[in-house]
């Protein structure tokens, strides 16, 4: 957490993450938060759908496409009947 001055404007840079992903926060006034949105915006370049799959990866984020194959659900579905399978085996 970093408390500056953005042109004129206190205000608060955080990295946070309140479900485990990485991302920065950007806590001001109404009017900074407009300006730094239209200078991000004037600035930002758009990187598509492969950068987002990449910046996902890279945080450890499953990627649905990928991840929730039929093959890989069914699969998931197996282990989980197994071992419920076993532990109602144990508990009997």
């Amino acid at each position: 957490v970093s408390d500056v001055n953005w042109r004129g404007h206190e205000v608060v840079f955080a990295r946070t993450g309140f479900t485990g992903e990485y991302g920065y926060r950007f806590i001001a006034g109404h009017q900074a938060a407009r300006e730094f949105w239209t200078h991000a915006s004037a600035i930002a370049a758009p990187v598509g759908q492969q950068a987002l799959e990449l910046a996902m990866l890279e945080v450890r984020q499953p990627i649905l496409h990928v991840e929730a194959t039929d093959k890989k659900a069914a699969e998931a579905k197996q282990i989980l009947a197994e071992a419920i399978e076993r532990y109602n085996a144990h508990k009997a």
